[in-house]
């Protein structure tokens, strides 16, 4: 594929830039293909698995065969392959057989393509690095079909410990790259701000000071799109396109704060009901980051303060934040009142909840929930049978992603009515498209 080339979206693709670190400057990675790169160059580690998969390496944000086709484009970019690929085909054939059966239509009537060559090489597990680069580097008819390749993305496997010889070029630019962001000689070459690393540490160590405190030098901790952001007085939870929380985690590691244990998604351990589209991070914290010095809540009132004093909660611009009349840190809890769930951007995306009306806090759903899948339905009433596991995850659950780690009191969402689920009285649902969830950000 070319520059002048556009993805199955219709939109331009720019090939990734990777310079040499010898570069005064370098420009910004987005933090998904950074994440896909740091984890792969460190797959043992992060992952804990004998064999890794392309879905182990796609980011949160984004669609996952675009992030893993930039992700294979820029391995090639610095001669750099997969190794000891392995491809079970009847596996594959019986969870995606929809996926496979277009495959092979398409195979049958185009036996000549590069395409059809690589998938028949995968499909009898003798694939190579080029193999699995033409069958998930390039966008070919099946492009047209919208098929995303989910399959392929979740049964190619391949060793998560790459000989140190084919690695090492990969860990290079990725230790330059870092040492570039923590000295703040990274550029956007996009019309994009990103804050100084200074910034972007701060942030960083305010989402995590409580799980310091709280655990000491061993935790588990959570980081979503959203993020919690300290102005002045003011606390405020929102997207922030300019922190790049990838990014600062692996340039906080390498300044030797901590170690990073593992980091994923979407976990086999976790049932598919209780996934949360969030990063799951293990860490081992140094002695840098158990430094009470180091923590941004010196710098402000301690928690004794903070609960002696009131906060006013209030609404501005859709973000849910603390007007100041003390510093007070805390967000209270609101009841829920509403839930809008959106539609995915695009076939094979996520869709995105909204509670309260607060659209800039719009948090992402897993693909996997059973659970969140039945309460669209019956939002678009649709008749499911009550199951009192269900209910009690909506109505009694913190970990539910309606009430966004405790910003929501426990709320009464659903009902049971004649053996059915209904929504509660006194819930609004929605459920909205895209472009309209577009406008109402802006409105």
């Amino acid at each position: 594929m070319t520059p002048n080339e556009v993805t199955e979206n219709n939109e331009p693709w720019l090939k990734p830039i990777i310079r040499n670190v010898e570069d005064v400057k370098l420009p910004y990675k987005k933090d998904e293909l950074f994440y896909s790169l740091w984890k792969y160059a460190n797959a043992r580690r992060l992952t804990g698995k004998s064999l890794v998969a392309f879905t182990d390496l796609a980011p949160l944000e984004g669609n996952p065969r675009f992030a893993i086709f930039e992700f294979l484009h820029s391995l090639r970019e610095l001669n750099v392959e997969l190794e000891d690929i392995t491809f079970h085909e009847g596996i594959y054939k019986k969870y995606c057989k929809t996926e496979h059966d277009v495959i092979t239509e398409y195979i049958t009537k185009n036996p000549k393509t590069g395409f059809s060559n690589a998938v028949k090489k995968l499909f009898k597990n003798k694939a190579t690095f080029k193999n699995v680069f033409k069958i998930l580097g390039e966008f070919n008819g099946l492009g047209k079909m919208k098929l995303q390749l989910n399959g392929f993305l979740e049964f190619i496997g391949f060793s998560p410990a790459p000989s140190e010889k084919n690695i090492k070029p990969l860990k290079n630019e990725l230790d330059g790259y870092l040492k570039c962001f923590i000295e703040d000689k990274l550029f956007s070459s996009d019309i994009k701000n990103f804050y100084k690393f200074s910034k972007q540490k701060e942030i960083f160590l305010y989402q995590i000071e409580s799980d310091v405190r709280d655990y000491g030098s061993e935790f588990v901790f959570k980081q979503g799109e959203t993020v919690s952001i300290r102005k002045g007085g003011t606390t405020y939870i929102a997207e922030d396109m300019a922190y790049l929380f990838i990014h600062t985690l692996a340039a906080l590691e390498k300044q030797g704060f901590f170690e990073v244990e593992n980091i994923f998604i979407e976990s086999m351990d976790i049932p598919p009901e209780e996934q949360t589209d969030d990063y799951t991070v293990r860490i081992t914290a140094f002695g840098k980051l158990l430094d009470k010095e180091v923590l941004p809540s010196q710098k402000f009132p301690s928690e004794q303060e903070d609960s002696a004093k009131d906060g006013l909660l209030s609404k501005k611009e859709g973000i849910q934040h603390v007007e100041d009349q003390g510093a007070s840190e805390s967000i209270r809890q609101t009841v829920v009142w509403g839930i809008i769930i959106i539609k995915p951007k695009e076939e094979g995306g996520r869709r995105l909840v909204v509670i309260n009306g607060l659209y800039k806090q719009a948090k992402t759903i897993s693909k996997r929930s059973v659970w969140w899948d039945a309460l669209y339905k019956i939002i678009k009433e649709e008749t499911v049978p009550y199951r009192k596991e269900m209910a009690d995850y909506f109505n009694y659950s913190q970990k539910c992603a309606v009430y966004f780690k405790g910003q929501y009191s426990l709320s009464t969402i659903l009902e049971n009515l004649d053996g059915n689920f209904k929504v509660a009285d006194g819930i609004e649902t929605e459920i909205i498209s895209w472009k309209a969830y577009q406008r109402r950000l802006k409105a």
